[in-house]
């Protein structure tokens, strides 16, 4: 939810790319030993079909016509069989160098295109919508978010309710003065969870007010306004995640953190510090439950193993995409890669058959022209992202959080939140500012989400009265 700062970049190293999980590979047919071996070759070189069909033609052809006739062939059988071997180590030389450069998946990625579908009258809305979920309020069901703040200056900030059948948008006042920059729902209905400033809260709403309850001050470390909160979420057992940013993003520094509420206290996720914590989010890698977690000018997305039962988390983290990984992604031609590629929101979900998917925000802060934004969806079932679909969202760069949306019709919908944050004062010549800090989405079909029915990542908070 936070942006890095263009004048400094992280010196992270890149990390491998991920081999295709194997449980995205299909089924390999019954047959011979060198038929399977083919197959499993063809499917490693998915970036050159014809030549792994040549390959595999090849392999089945000789061994059809190397079976021996008479005992005075064998000699010759046996010549033919160490050649076959010679070109099928060379195909998985092949096929390794392709896999490990990233070139061996260009054909996994789809490319869809986003359409902008509500733009705030209000300029000041259009600064840093961000938070985006799917929410029910006073019995509507809708997508909900935060305006952090309206202007570079402004200190105060709304959440609003957006519902996508009629295009009904409210705006609600905090009690509260100061920016909120996430939420949650509860089990109770018309209140929400909300982390903002150096503190976390409900939030009970009453037509288009917010009645602010205070729950939690976070650290005196978090000095507020120049360290706030950021991007949070509820682990499946309750405790909560509170990311927060440095708004002077100091990387050197690391001043800012995630911090973890839970009856034993407040604790620290990372203790080396971070400059923007972002796309929090709980997922099932290998049967065993993580926690992904962005520092958004390193440019990074880790999983960090969570034990449900002692509640802890391993630190600092298993990186599983790398966005500074030039290879990867200009291995997909749909996929513009520049240094620019900073991971913001993300929204996560289970298919039916078990796969893990993510969708990543990227917040491009470069003002020279209005270029169109992006967001990655990525299979992540076995901790090695595989790269699925590159969204598009023409003419408004800096897309801030995803959210999937069911519409009362049973359509699957992915949504966007975009922001101005001085793109709309810094404008070249010529460009069209229309869609910027507006409202994307396009409808889905099972080839993008995965076997259906999903089960949401989002977890509701449990307020417990006495």
């Amino acid at each position: 939810m936070g942006r890095a700062a263009p004048a400094r970049r992280s010196s992270t190293s890149s990390a491998r790319v991920s081999p295709i999980p194997p449980s995205l590979a299909p089924k390999e047919p019954k047959g011979s030993c060198f038929t399977s071996l083919s197959l499993h070759l063809s499917l490693s070189l998915s970036s050159s079909l014809s030549l792994s069909l040549f390959f595999s033609s090849l392999l089945f052809s000789v061994m059809q016509h190397t079976q021996p006739h008479c005992p005075q062939m064998s000699n010759v059988r046996s010549k033919r069989e160490i050649g076959v071997w010679c070109v099928f180590g060379v195909c998985v030389c092949v096929s390794g160098w392709l896999r490990f450069s990233g070139l061996g998946r260009i054909s996994m990625a789809q490319a869809l295109e986003a359409t902008c579908r509500f733009v705030p009258q209000n300029a000041g809305q259009r600064f840093l919508p961000e938070g985006l979920q799917e929410m029910e309020l006073h019995g509507r069901r809708g997508l909900g978010g935060v305006y952090i703040q309206v202007s570079k200056t402004e200190r105060q900030g709304y959440l609003w309710f957006y519902v996508p059948e009629d295009g009904t948008h409210t705006v609600i006042e905090l009690s509260q003065a100061g920016r909120p920059a996430w939420f949650r729902p509860t089990n109770e209905p018309d209140v929400l969870i909300v982390g903002m400033e150096n503190q976390v809260g409900l939030v009970h709403i009453k037509d288009s007010k917010g009645e602010y309850e205070h729950l939690h001050t976070l650290p005196a470390e978090v000095t507020s306004p120049r360290i706030m909160v950021n991007d949070g979420c509820v682990a499946p057992t309750g405790e909560i995640i509170c990311g927060c940013k440095d708004f002077e993003f100091d990387i050197p520094g690391n001043r800012a953190g995630t911090y973890v509420i839970s009856d034993r206290g407040i604790s620290k996720l990372v203790p080396a510090g971070e400059v923007c914590a972002n796309g929090n989010a709980f997922i099932t890698i290998n049967n065993q439950p993580h926690m992904l977690h962005i520092d958004t000018p390193k440019q990074t997305i880790r999983a960090h193993a969570y034990n449900a039962t002692t509640r802890e988390f391993s630190a600092p983290g298993a990186v599983i995409i790398d966005f500074k990984d030039k290879a990867f992604f200009e291995a997909h031609p749909n996929a513009d890669f520049h240094p620019a590629l900073f991971p913001d929101g993300v929204c996560q979900w289970t298919t039916a058959d078990g796969h893990e998917k993510i969708v990543v925000a990227v917040f491009d802060f470069r003002p020279d022209q209005v270029r169109s934004g992006q967001a990655f969806q990525f299979d992540v079932t076995n901790g090695q992202a595989v790269l699925d679909v590159v969204y598009r969202l023409p003419g408004s760069p800096r897309v801030t959080h995803p959210a999937l949306y069911k519409r009362a019709d049973g359509r699957l919908e992915l949504w966007f939140t975009t922001a101005d944050e001085n793109l709309l004062n810094n404008l070249p010549e010529g460009a069209d500012p229309s869609s910027i800090g507006g409202l994307f989405a396009l409808e889905l079909t099972e080839e993008q989400t995965g076997k259906q029915p999903l089960t949401s990542g989002v977890h509701a908070y449990k307020i417990e009265r006495t």
